[in-house]
């Protein structure tokens, strides 16, 4: 607190409410590796953050100071992150960011298939055309629940 310094009694707060800024609204990771999501508050007090996942957070997130990190990312970790700030200043800050969850096993599957029908000469080139739903396929994962 600042005190004003002629003669008045009026106390000045230097503290303010919590406002959370995300780097990205839609966060991407292959399964099998690590994520670290980000919720970033500056406020005074420094605000406590805490994360939500509709359907809760897995056994491998490990929330940490602003951050909250994921181990070895599956399938089940696709889904809707909230991460919310509070310091007692004001109302509490609420963002929410989406995680998008790659099956990298069923895309190197994939890719082995086209592959075997591909014959290239050293030295010279050759265009390879993923189909139409190649991305959609790459997906699916993610809007699969299992």
């Amino acid at each position: 607190m600042l005190i004003c310094s002629r003669g008045c009694n009026r106390r000045f707060s230097s503290a303010d409410a919590p406002s959370i800024a995300l780097p990205t609204k839609s966060y991407n990771v292959t399964e099998g590796n690590d994520m670290d999501l980000s919720c970033r508050s500056d406020s005074r007090p420094p605000p406590v953050v805490t994360w939500f996942k509709t359907g809760g957070l897995s056994h491998s997130a490990y929330p940490h100071d602003q951050h909250l990190t994921i181990s070895n990312a599956n399938r089940t970790e696709a889904g809707t992150y909230t991460c919310t700030a509070a310091n007692g200043i004001g109302k509490k800050a609420t963002a929410a960011m989406d995680v998008i969850v790659f099956c990298e096993f069923q895309r190197r599957q994939f890719l082995k298939l086209m592959s075997n029908d591909l014959n290239v000469t050293l030295g010279a080139s050759k265009r390879l055309r993923c189909p139409k739903d190649f991305f959609s396929y790459k997906r699916a994962c993610a809007l699969r629940r299992e």
